[in-house]
């Protein structure tokens, strides 16, 4: 009997998940939001004119098994009890009906022609392109997918412009100590990651990446073993991880934070060397440019530019440069001058081949490194480039001053982020609080004596299973509960036969 107290979807919902469970439950909310929404009238879709036809439209999805007539399955089970309690059987339709494209676009125009008032289908195929919200007030999640985008694609087909109802209900159904949990959780922190991805306000340096087949041991003994302790112990321990993880991510932080400050006033300090040195170099600098170039190579002065390059070409032959072996050293010291500075050579060992080096050492960043087959063919580009280290002493000390300017900036702000708290310290002290709470609880628990039976003959097992509905907040919670009488099997006994089947509940 419908409530006759119930003003809105919502209440009705409320009302009709009070007594069962699953399919139960969910045939019971279906049927009474169609009993009191059968009557309900809408435009015609193609004319905008009002129907003659009335009633709401409700969706249901389950990816979790399919229509079989040779099996049980949600599918039938959900369509027999609704027929049951009064909803006509033709107007309980699945998808899986329809199998071309011509099928689905005539099951989805009675769908909003009102010819269908419940339609049963899975995400993959009632999903994308399922246009039938025009009188659609119900979506019924009877499980939950393992992407969030399933669930937005699930919604999407009740949330969508052209819905004639000014409310609609979204329903998820959950059992408590059961599966649900860790679906909708693992749900729950997929969606959160994707979240702060889409916003681009990422409140942490790492992010972590969930595997939808990742079910460690202890979640599976959890779930599997009713015992709340146990599921919240694995909860709060994955919680512990998280968070001891993010603690160690802010040391690894703190520690980076100390070398980058550590190497910025290493640069700061090789820049304002170097300033001094620039500062001091630039007043003795004489002008090369044009007719005005001059430069000594060994004990010889030269005023051209391309007589220059053959007397280097020369000296290049005659200390043994080019026959230099690839992991050959040698420092050839000063082999000239140039603009009142002197000019240095040393060969080294490179990554690829034997590095020639040439500097001016009394003007800080002067040098320039070349492989020795690029230095030997240089000819008057080298000695242009030689000249150009001298010109080029303005714009070093510039620069110089801009790395040190960028290293003091980069200390300061070392300085402003080191030293800052974990921001979840309070967080994690009492997440490891309460784990050590349900860890003595456990330990108690296994210390509890367990009676034995006097004889196997004799004792019979009661397994009550507690049915708890939850995590809806407007949906309200009941409990209930079914006892298994479980009949004991001694393999010993030669006389006791097993059972047949399964007890049923």
């Amino acid at each position: 009997v419908a409530c006759t107290d119930c003003t809105s979807v919502g209440e009705l919902i409320d009302c009709a998940v009070d007594e069962y469970l699953e399919v139960d439950v969910a045939a019971d909310a279906i049927h009474r939001i169609w009993e009191r929404t059968r009557d309900n009238e809408y435009l015609d879709t193609l004319t905008g004119q009002p129907s003659t036809v009335r009633g709401s439209l409700q969706l249901v999805f389950s990816d979790i098994g399919t229509p079989n007539q040779d099996r049980w399955n949600a599918y039938d089970e959900l369509r027999q009890q609704l027929v049951q309690r009064g909803i006509p059987a033709e107007q309980v339709r699945y998808m899986h009906e329809a199998k071309t494209d011509v099928e689905k676009a005539r099951l989805f125009a009675a769908a909003r022609a009102g010819h269908v008032a419940v339609l049963l289908g899975s995400t993959e195929k009632m999903g994308v392109g399922t246009n039938v919200q025009a009188r659609a007030i119900a979506l019924h999640h009877l499980d939950c997918p393992w992407r969030p985008s399933d669930i937005a694609q699930r919604d999407g087909r009740i949330m969508r412009q052209g819905n004639q109802n000014e409310e609609v209900a979204i329903v998820r159904y959950v059992t408590e100590r059961s599966f649900d949990s860790y679906m909708w959780q693992t749900v729950e922190r997929k969606a959160a990651s994707f979240a702060q991805l889409l916003r681009g306000k990422i409140n942490a340096r790492e992010i972590e990446e969930i595997d939808t087949s990742a079910l460690s041991a202890a979640e599976a003994k959890a779930i599997a073993s009713g015992n709340p302790l146990l599921l919240e112990h694995s909860v709060i321990l994955n919680e512990v991880n998280r968070l001891r993880r993010l603690q160690r991510a802010h040391e690894r932080n703190e520690d980076m934070l100390v070398h980058t400050g550590n190497r910025a006033r290493s640069a700061a300090e090789r820049a304002a060397a170097d300033i001094r040195g620039l500062e001091a170099a630039a007043p003795r600098m004489i002008d090369t440019s044009g007719d005005r170039f001059r430069i000594t190579l060994g004990t010889r002065d030269y005023d051209s530019r391309s007589e220059a390059a053959h007397a280097l070409a020369a000296w290049m032959g005659d200390s043994g440069l080019k026959w230099l072996p690839r992991y050959g050293h040698k420092d050839f010291g000063i082999i000239g001058r140039i603009s009142g500075f002197d000019i240095h050579v040393e060969a080294r060992s490179g990554l690829a081949a034997l590095d020639v080096t040439l500097s001016l050492p009394e003007v800080p960043r002067s040098g320039f490194t070349l492989p020795k087959e690029s230095f030997l063919e240089a000819g008057l580009g080298l000695v242009q480039r030689i000249e150009n280290r001298v010109s080029g002493i303005p714009s070093l000390l510039d620069q110089a001053r801009e790395d040190l300017e960028e290293a003091e900036q980069t200390v300061a702000d070392t300085q402003q982020r080191l030293g800052q708290p974990f921001r979840h310290a309070q967080t994690l002290a009492d997440a490891e609080e309460d784990l050590a709470r349900v860890e003595s609880q456990l330990a108690a628990m296994q210390d509890e004596p367990r009676p034995e039976p006097d004889s196997l003959e004799s004792e019979r097992v009661e397994l009550t299973i507690e049915a708890v509905r939850g995590y809806q907040p407007n949906l309200g919670s009941r409990e209930g509960a079914v006892t298994v009488t479980v009949e004991p099997f001694d393999s010993s006994d030669p006389t006791r036969q097993p059972p047949s089947s399964t007890p049923s509940l």
